[in-house]
């Protein structure tokens, strides 16, 4: 299943939602299924800044500061996206898109 968890804040921000967004991605990232296959591909987006931040060392890739067309792309893709923490930027790309 592809999963998008998306976060305003996150490493190498400091604070309870980046603390517990990690966690929950690197829960699910690392989940397996009992013949080993990954349960979820994670990708991670958020509007933090890499700075010196390594994304490499997290189990799943992380896309920062994604233009529309790029946030609009990747929610289509998923299967489900979930939203943590009070954001609803992710969500207006829905609203740009033709019914049907």
């Amino acid at each position: 299943m592809k999963l998008l968890l998306y976060s305003h804040f996150f490493a190498p921000s400091l604070g309870g939602v980046e603390t517990v967004v990690r966690s929950l991605a690197t829960g699910l990232a690392e989940l397996r299924a009992p013949d080993g296959r990954q349960e979820f591909h994670l990708t991670l987006i958020t509007q933090t800044p890499r700075g010196s931040f390594d994304d490499s060392s997290l189990p799943f890739p992380v896309i920062r500061q994604p233009n529309l067309n790029s946030l609009r792309k990747l929610i289509s893709s998923a299967d489900v996206v979930h939203v943590a923490g009070a954001a609803i930027s992710p969500i207006l790309p829905d609203s740009f898109q033709s019914p049907g």
